[in-house]
């Protein structure tokens, strides 16, 4: 089962120091945060918001970073409020006032309009590239046009290698008319109603042929893929090879395989029919082309989110019950002879002459050939289990003229791969049709879902199945982000307390240090008041791990106390570390002073079985010195202060009824 893609953060005790990767095989890979992840940026205006590396040896440099902002509305809200109202049966049946809230990337060129919380908020989302992660930042200083205070570090980590750092990027605020592309300009979408989708762009229609055309396009340098119509995708160019020509026919969605008719089920009719965009956004470094509507399924909905290299195909199958859908890339003659189709260890070369590539549901696949490679990783988020009441299995198809489903685009199959979704579960929620009760009662009291998520890698030509496998693990397991506001330049590995005989060790590691003055130690009995007991000097400025030690021996037996580490930078700065606890045991026939030496007032915390207890303080010759008596809580803890102020400097035994001793200085 999939699971949405969620950020992991994670506070993390390294064994030695920290260990930077090449991040090459993650250079496809987007890094998303959510506001709510980022709790340093919440509230600040998107525009705002700037990228920066640090550079060892040359210092900060920009990078880009977008922001998407998403706004919670009712599911019908993509399509025109005016033909909803004026069309009838816009939404074919489903119209069953049912709530059912989804969260959209807004747009202000659609009927979706703008966040109505201008503001980067808990929903909207934040995007980096890992190939633009750097290196550990070195002092203190901040890029020209930022805010101070503002730092917030990302700590970009690899979760298939034990959480090792791939680099890190800095966020800021920024004071001036910093460029939040930073001049860069990753990915292009040209939108064919980009500026005016509102007035010429039809939303509530029945079957009108060729309605809504397109010549909509996604571009990088690693790849073109185009769009004739809402639901048709119609180009594909690979550019990291050597042969740039279009290879694709159609990415085909359809409910079931055979020839076509007027009334067939396919990515043609379902553009004939209601349906919206929610989105279209081109940003510097991801586009989003966003879509819903597909003939009787009004609100089954497209996202396609489209980076440098790699495009996530997201797909909300929303419908009464039918049969499920088929969601197949075919590649078109131009691909004959030149591209192969592997997955799980069998190859077919693509050449409409037929294979033998079938079985059960496909986790991974790729296309190979001189114009480059085409990794396709899949996934699938079910509300029911996989078995009687929804199934998937593996489409492909390369069988030229004879193709299984001659259909939409030239009728042909040439390595025509995907999958294939059975069910006959409802998973429109507003489905009513007057005509139907029996699917109207199932869309009401038994209504589920079924999101497909599939990644397409973008890459060289020469794959193997090793690698393509890899990039399935890329795609199921996203990059960890530690994220940690403003903090200082010293990365503290790991702090502890521990109690070892009569008094508490405290031990502590860096694994870097920028201008690091001193660390002071603070120790509390509440949790609440801390008070400093001690000082440990730093190493200035070092890259290499530096362990510390420091002994607390003014403590007292069956007592739990907090510590916490100060940390000081040479220009005053500083932070605090996590509160540690640790607690010294004692049996009862312990007794424990503090402090030791004393000046004035002694501490004494001892176990008593009797009410009635004589304290005797005694010198080196045994001569008592100070007596006193003190009523007591029986067979439990007691603390009891002495003063001892008058008593001439030297070394002293205390003594109790019960015979425990202990010695002190004055």
């Amino acid at each position: 089962m999939h699971q949405l893609p969620k950020l992991t953060l994670i506070v993390l005790i390294l064994l030695s120091t920290i260990i930077i990767l090449q991040a090459q095989d993650r250079n496809c890979d987007p890094i998303v945060l959510t506001g709510s992840e980022l709790n340093c940026m919440r509230g600040e205006r998107p525009e705002d918001i700037v990228a920066f590396k640090y550079v060892s040896g040359s210092g900060w440099a920009q990078i880009p970073v977008q922001i998407d902002e998403r706004i919670l509305l009712d599911i019908s809200a993509p399509y025109d409020p005016v033909e909803r109202t004026n069309v009838p049966n816009c939404l074919w049946n489903s119209n069953r006032p049912t709530a059912w809230d989804v969260l959209f990337y807004a747009d202000t060129k659609t009927h979706i309009g703008a966040d109505t919380n201008p503001n980067f908020d808990a929903d909207d989302e934040l995007v980096l590239m890992a190939s633009d992660a750097g290196d550990l930042r070195i002092g203190n200083s901040y890029p020209t046009g930022t805010r101070n205070g503002s730092l917030c570090e990302l700590s970009i980590r690899e979760p298939l290698s034990g959480n090792a750092v791939l680099g890190y990027i800095y966020l800021f605020v920024q004071t001036g008319s910093l460029d939040q592309a930073a001049g860069a300009d990753y990915i292009t979408y040209n939108f064919s109603y980009a500026n005016n989708y509102k007035s010429s762009y039809t939303e509530c229609l029945k079957d009108v042929t060729g309605a809504n055309p397109e010549n909509s396009a996604i571009i990088t340098d690693n790849y073109e893929i185009g769009f004739s119509r809402r639901w048709v995708e119609d180009v594909l160019k690979m550019k990291m090879g050597n042969d740039n020509n279009d290879l694709l026919d159609r990415r085909q969605i359809f409910i079931n395989r055979g020839r076509c008719t007027n009334t067939a089920a396919t990515e043609e009719r379902f553009s004939n029919s209601e349906g919206a965009h929610i989105a279209a956004i081109d940003g510097p470094i991801r586009a989003i082309r966003s879509i819903m509507g597909t003939a009787s399924g009004p609100f089954t909905q497209s996202n396609i989110l489209a980076t440098s290299c790699k495009v996530e195909y997201e797909f909300f199958f929303r419908l009464h019950p039918a049969n499920g859908f088929n969601d197949v890339y075919d590649l078109n003659s131009y691909a004959s002879g030149k591209m192969t189709y592997n997955r799980s260890g069998s190859s077919d070369a693509v050449n409409g002459n037929g294979g033998n590539i079938g079985g059960g549901a496909t986790d991974w696949s790729y296309y190979d050939g001189n114009p480059g490679s085409l990794i396709i990783s899949t996934d699938y988020n079910f509300g029911v289990p996989l078995g009687a009441q929804a199934s998937i299995s593996h489409y492909y198809d390369d069988r030229g003229s004879s193709a299984g489903h001659p259909c939409t685009g030239d009728g042909l199959a040439y390595g025509s791969s995907g999958f294939t979704l059975r069910t006959k579960r409802c998973s429109d929620r507003r489905y009513a049709n007057p005509n139907n009760q029996t699917d109207s009662e199932e869309c009401a009291t038994n209504s589920t879902f079924f999101h497909v998520f599939r990644n397409y890698y973008f890459q060289p030509p020469g794959m193997t199945n090793g690698v393509a496998n890899e990039y399935d693990r890329y795609a199921k397991n996203p990059l960890n982000v530690m994220i940690m506001e403003d903090p200082l330049p010293v990365e503290l590995l790991g702090f502890k307390a521990q109690a070892q005989k009569d008094q508490i060790v405290l031990s502590w590691s860096t694994a870097s240090e920028t201008n690091n003055s001193h660390f002071e130690i603070e120790r509390s009995e509440d949790a609440k008041i801390f008070k400093k007991i001690g000082q440990v000097a730093g190493n200035g400025t070092t890259l290499a791990q530096q362990d510390y030690r420091f002994l607390d021996a003014g403590v007292l037996a069956d007592m739990t106390y907090y510590y916490r580490l100060k940390q000081v930078d040479t220009d005053g700065t500083s932070s605090y570390s996590k509160v540690q606890t640790a607690r010294m045991q004692a049996s009862e026939n312990d007794i424990s002073i503090y402090p030791n030496p004393v000046e004035d007032l002694l501490s004494l915390r001892i176990y008593s079985e009797e009410i009635n207890t004589s304290i005797i303080v005694s010198d080196l010759y045994g001569k008592a010195v100070l007596q006193v008596e003190r009523v007591l809580s029986a067979n439990t803890w007691n603390t009891i202060e002495l003063d001892v102020s008058g008593l001439p400097a030297g070394a002293y035994f205390i003594r109790t009824t019960k015979g425990q001793v202990k010695q002190f200085v004055k």
